[in-house]
Order: structure tokens, then C-alpha cells, then sequence
């Protein structure tokens, strides 16, 4: 399961880590968040080496979505060290959030 954090935690964990950094923005209304939540999921069992995946709820955190203005959920947003490097917006499939990821693993 992945970890919902919060804005600090998304701080933190952002300066910290040597791993791409992924970032599902959701609410637990939005039946798209809902729909892509086993999709993440399955990305972080096969790529948990490489990887960190969370979920911030932009509903009980707004400061980080407005920060880097996720205008829409859901929205993933890909960190490589420390900065942003990427943003997958809307349902997508398993292999399209692949694509990405390879791109900044390389």
C-alpha cells in the first residue's frame, strides 16, 4: 500500500531521498484517483528499488498542490534529485507511467 503524507513529510522525504521521487495527488472523492490507486501500486512492487512513491491528498494539503499548481487530479508529479523533472496528469496506463519512469532512471 502506498503512504499518504503529508506536507512536511513531502518536504522531508523530498530533500532525503536519493530515488526518483513519485507523488500521486488525490482526493478520496475522485473516482479517477480511485482508478489509478492499484495502477501506482503495481508500479511500486516492480520498481521499489528505484522508487518512492506517495500519495498527498491535496484536500488536507492544498499548500503543496498550489505550490506546484496541480491543477487537476489525478496528477502524479516525478522528482529526480530534489527537483521536479515530470508530470503525468489524468488516467493512464500502467506501461505510459513506465515510459516516464525509464526515461528518468536512465
Amino acid at each position: 500500500m502506498i503512504k499518504e503524507i503529508t506536507s512536511t513529510e513531502f518536504k522531508e522525504t523530498l530533500a532525503a531521498t536519493d530515488k526518483l521521487f513519485l507523488v500521486d495527488f488525490f482526493t478520496e472523492w475522485c473516482s479517477q484517483s480511485k482508478a489509478m490507486s492499484p495502477v501506482i501500486s503495481q508500479i511500486l512492487m516492480e520498481y521499489k528499488k528505484d522508487v518512492t512513491i506517495n500519495r498527498l491528498n491535496i484536500e488536507k494539503y492544498p499548500d503543496i498542490a498550489l505550490e506546484y499548481r496541480v491543477l487537476s487530479i489525478p496528477t502524479i508529479l516525478v522528482f529526480k534529485n530534489g527537483s521536479l523533472a515530470g508530470r503525468i496528469e489524468g488516467v493512464v496506463t500502467k506501461s505510459a507511467i513506465e515510459q516516464k519512469l525509464k526515461k528518468y532512471l536512465s
